[in-house]
């Protein structure tokens, strides 16, 4: 099956994320964390693209970033052929370390990109593992420090706020703290069960039959339905359409129709 285009961001600003291949652990160790960091940063340095954020946690990885003078696709092929060829000698294995291709969504305003630094940043918080401030491997804590707000990729987004930098510190801090429900792409839980119950949870709240997804009625439930699925579980389209027993051809134009995962 033919993969959905990655959509192209105006701004030339994404929001990535990797995962380790089938949901492994790939970045175990302090070790492992402070090598993808760093290969992060050469990376970004060589396509000269900016890195507003980014957070590293055991099986995946969140970047805010700004395509440099190579396509996006070109830099994250760099920092994952890099990382997967230490973490393979490291393990003395071979074969894949991340889970597919990266997956991808747009931010093409300044509202979104802050809310997208935020929610890079605040993963550790969400999984429960560490407090914004004691976490080591994400950007938020050098937004802190004055000595980095003249960096490009930090610099873009405190002036957001000011342009003196003690004030937009203090501002992006009061930021990160609010209560948001900010949605962002992120791993993927869902597994083929939950995603059966999730699917018969919509239907009944819509008081229909998955014969009755196909009516033009309820394409807007049909929609969001397959985008979620999408969004949230790790099944194929051809497995989305077998589910809901709708035509894989169906399924395919409408996650093409939304931001490339």
């Amino acid at each position: 099956m033919p993969r959905v285009a990655r959509q192209k961001s105006e701004s030339a600003v994404y929001h990535i994320m990797m995962r380790g291949n089938n949901r492994q652990k790939i970045f175990n160790s302090i070790k492992d964390k402070d090598r993808i960091t760093e290969i992060i940063h050469e990376k970004v340095i060589i396509d000269e693209a900016l890195l507003h954020a980014y957070c590293i946690m055991d099986n995946h990885l969140h970047l805010v970033i700004r395509e440099g003078i190579a396509p996006i696709s070109h830099t994250m092929k760099r920092i994952g052929t890099s990382y997967a060829s230490y973490y393979n000698k490291k393990h003395e294995r071979i074969g894949h370390v991340f889970q597919d291709r990266f997956k991808s969504e747009v931010i093409e305003s300044e509202k979104r990109l802050l809310a997208a630094v935020r929610y890079v940043h605040r993963n550790p918080v969400k999984a429960g593992i560490s407090n914004l401030n004691s976490y080591k491997w994400s950007s938020y804590k050098k937004y802190l420090n004055v000595s980095f707000a003249k960096k490009p990729g930090i610099k873009e987004i405190l002036h957001i706020s000011s342009k003196d930098p003690h004030q937009a510190i203090k501002a992006f801090v009061k930021f990160h703290e609010e209560n948001t429900e900010d949605n962002f792409i992120d791993v993927k839980e869902l597994s083929a069960e939950e995603a059966k119950a999730m699917i018969d949870n919509h239907l009944k709240k819509a008081g229909i039959g998955k014969s009755k997804l196909k009516n033009k009625e309820n394409k807007k439930l049909l929609k969001d339905l397959v985008i979620k699925l999408e969004n949230q579980s790790d099944l194929s389209l051809r497995e989305i359409a077998v589910m809901i027993e709708v035509n894989r051809e169906t399924v395919r134009k409408l996650v093409s129709k939304e931001p490339s995962q």
